[in-house]
């Protein structure tokens, strides 16, 4: 279970009912699988066969690769991050940057992802032509150290930040360099805008970008001096949630935890999906996971209740590979 997150007594009423499920985890057992088991959004997390450890140490399966890829389906992302001066103050550039990479890391093979710095004007980071890039483990390392050399610039220009954004969201579907499902802007920001279109006027440019609604947009108010009601608003407005924190805050889950926010678009999916070849968490080796999201149906509109997976090792499935070839 992860250190913070839900109650004592909500993470009992899971391990409770959960506990039906271990006579079908045992019965799918066989020697080409490793664990089968089951994450949920309280942060609970039920593996068959268990295992003993040394020592009790978090473990939060809302972080992994196959409860993300599940959860939140195949999407677009864009990250829209201030570096404009008073960046500098509080260490919210460092905030910023840490948050950034948090949400990297949340990207599954099957995603897409560009990165927008703002101060008086935009500029695009870690992509020569301006576009989305897939979300492979290479371009997550190259991006990261794209974000890490971020500095502080000049003013605040809201306007030509989620101008560069939508047209990089257009310019990729139009090169097809998208992932053809849902397209999300992450916009963070620790101050009022003093350049470009602001208040209403911005609220109405923006819509006309997202003149047919299928870009949700999560912003993000960092430090007390922060704008507020205009990233509320844009947030309310295209279908986003919006979240302050506070200088010192913990802005990297803040924002690492959008997905959670999608799992309810992702009903219809009926298929499993595959992971990309990941690092073991208790050191077993680069693994492969098959994973599908479930709901309690038996409610209006169905209730999300958590994603179960099965680990394969990667060492196998090549073994297979080769055979077959």
């Amino acid at each position: 279970m992860p250190s913070e997150g839900a109650p004592d007594a909500v993470l009992q009423t899971v391990q409770c009912w959960s506990s039906g499920i271990d006579p079908t985890l045992a019965q799918h057992s066989s020697p080409t699988t490793l664990w089968r088991y089951l994450g949920t959004p309280q942060g609970f997390f039920r593996s068959y066969p268990g295992s003993d450890r040394p020592s009790c140490t978090d473990y939060d399966p809302r972080t992994r690769p196959w409860y993300i890829a599940a959860s939140s389906g195949p999407k677009d992302v864009v990250l829209i991050v201030d570096v404009s001066g008073s960046m500098a103050d509080f260490n919210r550039l460092s905030l910023a940057k840490s948050a950034a990479t948090t949400v990297l890391r949340t990207l599954t093979i099957n995603d897409y992802v560009g990165i927008v710095k703002f101060s008086t004007g935009p500029g695009v980071v870690g992509s020569p032509r301006g576009l989305l890039l897939p979300a492979t483990q290479a371009n997550i390392d190259s991006l990261s150290g794209a974000v890490d050399g971020l500095s502080i610039e000049g003013g605040t220009n809201f306007e030509d930040a989620f101008r560069s954004a939508f047209g990089m969201l257009s310019g990729s579907k139009a090169q097809e360099m998208t992932s053809g499902c849902e397209s999300l802007i992450l916009f963070l920001t620790d101050g009022e805008a003093n350049a470009g279109l602001v208040g209403e006027a911005l609220l109405g440019a923006i819509a006309g970008w997202n003149s047919h609604g299928n870009v949700r947009i999560f912003t993000y108010s960092l430090g007390s001096q922060a704008s507020k009601d205009l990233p509320k608003a844009i947030a309310c407005a295209n279908s986003g949630v919006w979240a302050q924190i506070a200088d010192g805050g913990d802005l990297a889950s803040q924002m690492g935890n959008y997905y959670n926010y999608l799992a309810s678009s992702v009903i219809e999916r009926k298929e499993a999906v595959w992971t990309e070849p990941y690092e073991d968490a208790s050191g077993a080796g680069m693994v492969v996971t098959v994973a599908k999201v479930f709901y309690d149906d038996t409610v209006a509109p169905p209730v999300f209740i958590g994603v179960v997976g099965v680990d394969l090792l990667l060492s196998d499935l090549l073994e297979v590979t080769n055979y077959e070839s």
